[in-house]
């Protein structure tokens, strides 16, 4: 492993993805009283999280590269359960604290769901009141750490066959939709809370969401091996870091067009779920691999001293938001007629300050302390 730079632009686009969920997860007619159509909120919510699976995989790659002792994998879940069990348990403390228990676990049995909850193995199960279980938003955390488990391996993978994990992650797609089809799993409803979905097989599993993961390991990759000889100019960057985006805006919208489009004909459930939730994978990485490079104005924007920070309290800010929302619906405070934007925007200024606030004390010196408590210490050679 190697400790190796920030790249600051990557680090604030995590607000930016953050800040799309909170936006779709904050519609409705309370507590804010705005509305988005379906689409707006796929867009919005199903953006974000797979911009943050491929993220996740393409800093990971960067930072650890390839673990080649079993004191470096070791030392590589230590740093990443330090990086996200402690505000995963602050929040799971929080819905067990604020919130009414028929809604830790959309109305069922808590007990088990608890367990994998707070254990981070929720989103290997495939039933909602397990994956949705207390703090919603963390099937994506129990995701990523699953993809931890898995990093090592498809590390050593991916230093002899670059394209191996991709492909990988492609056939465990293609497997969970066959087992979805084959299994005629029933869809996401108020029905289906107690029962394995396809929307759980398909938009949740970490087997399903591996391609994304595996996306942006490959950037880096490909990045790191081509960044030096890549010699453009600053408005030539700049253009690509448009064009690049402008690629994911128009790719994340035309596939929510396309799996709208095939919904309720002969394709399969399963078919385009994943088509709203994972197929705009290589777009993200595209641009997270133009933006790495930090050659255009775009990038040194996003490299601001106050946008790095709004990354850095990103997590916090994904982790906190729904349980926000959750108790003040509980409260039943909900913004007067024609004050909804005015009311999100105080929210706003709200979450990020509690945000930080966590990430300053809680966050932070619990990942040193978790880190130097789990990790392998060094052998003691003694003196001659």
């Amino acid at each position: 492993m190697s400790d190796r730079t920030k790249i600051h632009p990557l680090t604030s686009t995590r607000f930016i993805a953050a800040f799309l969920i909170v936006l779709a997860h904050s519609a409705g007619p309370a507590p804010f009283g705005y509305q988005f159509s379906l689409m707006t909120e796929f867009i919005l919510g199903s953006a974000g999280v797979s911009f943050f699976f491929v993220l996740s995989g393409f800093i990971l790659t960067y930072t650890y590269g390839q673990l080649e002792t079993p004191g470096d994998v070791r030392n590589f879940w230590a740093a990443r359960f330090s990086r996200i069990w402690p505000t995963h348990a602050l929040t799971f403390l929080m819905c067990v604290a604020l919130l009414p228990a028929g809604e830790w676990a959309l109305g069922g049995n808590a007990v088990l769901p608890a367990l994998a909850n707070i254990t981070l193995t929720h989103a290997g199960i495939a039933v909602p009141r397990y994956y949705f279980s207390f703090n919603a938003p963390s099937w994506s955390i129990s995701t990523e750490a699953y993809f931890y488990l898995l990093y090592p391996l498809a590390a050593a993978f991916l230093a002899r066959r670059p394209w191996a994990p991709v492909a990988a992650g492609a056939l465990a797609v293609v497997a969970m939709i066959a087992a979805s089809v084959g299994l005629d799993l029933p869809p996401y409803s108020g029905e289906s809370l107690g029962r394995v979905t396809s929307h759980g097989m398909i938009s949740v599993h970490p087997l399903a969401r591996f391609f994304e993961f595996a996306c942006g390991m490959c950037a880096a990759q490909l990045w790191m091996s081509k960044r030096q000889r890549v010699d453009i100019g600053r408005t030539v960057a700049t253009a690509l870091e448009i064009a690049a985006a402008i690629f994911v805006v128009s790719s994340v919208v035309g596939f929510q067009y396309l799996a709208t489009a095939l919904e309720g004909q002969l394709w399969p459930d399963a078919v385009t779920l994943w088509i709203h939730f994972g197929a705009s994978a290589i777009p993200f990485a595209v641009l997270i691999y133009v933006l790495a490079l930090e050659r255009g104005y775009l990038s040194r924007l996003l490299s601001l001293p106050f946008l790095v920070i709004l990354g850095e309290v990103s997590f916090a800010m994904y982790m906190l938001h729904q349980v926000v929302l959750r108790v003040m619906g509980a409260h039943g405070l909900v913004a007067p007629p024609g004050y909804a934007w005015p009311m999100f925007a105080l929210f706003c200024v709200f979450i990020v300050g509690l945000s930080y606030a966590v990430w300053v004390v809680l966050e932070r010196p619990a990942r040193r302390g978790l880190n130097r408590l789990l990790r392998q210490k060094p052998a003691v050679v003694p003196a001659s």
